[in-house]
């Protein structure tokens, strides 16, 4: 499996022949890493909810203009919104992308509570969207280290992988650090997790993991 990180929680993925891209967000799209080489000859695109930092019309449009076969997953919400501007999307499993649909963690009082998929790509990769609830973990899981919310921070993420204990980590939502406090927490992470059995990944921005699991 090889895994780039791009900017925020956008993820390509690349499995047994396929290409997955995971949540083309508006930061991702701005920071120019999705190029038309990049999204051309993709197989999926994941949505986990529709926040515009996971979810940007424009990025998915052109997607679909480059990659005229990519196949759409997301919870039943963002299938409809996919629909509304013309694309085909499902939110059913197959052997590449299994979807859990929950709810995204909870911002202050007030804030409606919105629709998240939590997805697992080739059940080896566990991309949870916007949410803190995993209960188990296949061999890499891509985890928030920010987040506005309840238990949104690097110490919730910390101590869950603890719990969970993956053999690789990918954090993600991060776009919120500059570079600086960014690269730093990650050093940190590095230094903590490793010597507790998980490698840290994804450091480093359009850089591509060759992960043996």
């Amino acid at each position: 499996m090889k895994i780039t990180k791009f900017v925020h929680s956008c993820l390509l993925i690349e499995v047994d022949g396929k290409k997955v891209l995971i949540d083309p967000g508006e930061f991702t799209w701005d920071s120019g890493a999705l190029t038309d080489e990049l999204l051309t000859g993709m197989d999926y695109c994941v949505i986990t909810h529709e926040h515009f930092d996971h979810f940007h019309v424009p990025a998915v449009q052109k997607l679909q203009e480059l990659s005229p076969d990519v196949i759409f997953k997301a919870g039943p919400a963002v299938v409809k919104k996919l629909q509304e501007i013309g694309l085909t999307a499902n939110s059913n499993d197959d052997e590449v992308v299994q979807l859990e649909v929950g709810e995204h963690a909870h911002l202050w009082e007030g804030v409606p509570v919105i629709e998240n998929v939590k997805a697992t790509i080739a059940g080896k990769l566990l991309h949870v969207g916007d949410s803190m609830d995993a209960t188990s973990s296949p061999a890499i899981l891509a985890l928030p280290i920010y987040g506005p919310w309840l238990h949104g921070t690097v110490s919730d993420a910390v101590n869950l992988l603890g719990q969970l204990k993956p053999q690789y980590f990918i954090p993600i939502h991060d776009w919120h650090y500059n570079t600086k406090a960014r690269e730093d927490f990650i050093a940190r992470l590095q230094d903590w997790l490793e010597p507790k059995g998980t490698k840290v990944i994804g450091a480093e921005l359009g850089k591509s993991y060759d992960v043996q699991v």
